[in-house]
């Protein structure tokens, strides 16, 4: 949600301002722009999350193909709609922000996936929540393929801040790490 810098610290501020993580300007060991790195992808940095998004899209994809769950009208649509979204979240953290025609591409092929499956299994009358998560799909690419990632490692640890003028974040927490 934001970040400070004051008294020789860097606080990272989540949840709506109620999460306070509080780093010392001198403990940090690397930042860089991750969202400009053609290799850089914050799934390098966070494998727990990384590995938690895909087990459930495998979980979600083997309840549809495996434990046919096409037959209950929930499961199915919850099932698609995790498949979808967490494919293209997952894909939107992943890859470098270089590769925007790749993700676009897995995002309409998600999004086609979203509507048309339903659509075969019960017909028209899924057409309006289809659009509903294939406008959150669209969200999601938006809201990834802009503004910058800052990564910062202090203590063997890995934090992530966004901002649209990262170039500028960047240059403002490095004068701040040579004056403290």
């Amino acid at each position: 949600m934001g970040a400070k810098i004051g008294d020789g610290k860097l606080v990272l501020l989540y949840g709506f301002w109620f999460i306070r993580q509080e780093i010392d300007l001198s403990s940090i060991e690397e930042i860089s722009l991750l969202s400009r790195l053609d290799r850089g992808s914050i799934t390098r940095h966070f494998k727990a999350y990384s590995l938690t998004w895909l087990a459930v899209v495998l979980w979600a994809l083997a309840d549809l193909v495996i434990l046919n769950a096409g037959n209950n009208g929930l499961r199915l649509y919850m099932d698609v709609f995790v498949i979808s979204t967490f494919t293209v979240f997952f894909l939107a953290q992943t890859l470098p922000k270089s590769e925007k025609t790749f993700l676009r591409l897995a995002a309409f092929v998600c999004a086609a996936f979203l509507v048309a499956f339903p659509l075969y299994k019960w017909g028209p009358k899924t057409l309006i929540p289809g659009a509903f998560f294939v406008l959150l799909i669209v969200f999601i690419v938006k809201t990834f393929q802009k503004g910058d990632l800052i990564l910062i490692v202090a203590d063997g640890k890995s934090y992530l801040l966004s901002s649209d003028r990262g170039v500028e974040v960047l240059k403002l927490i490095r004068e701040a790490m040579r004056n403290a």
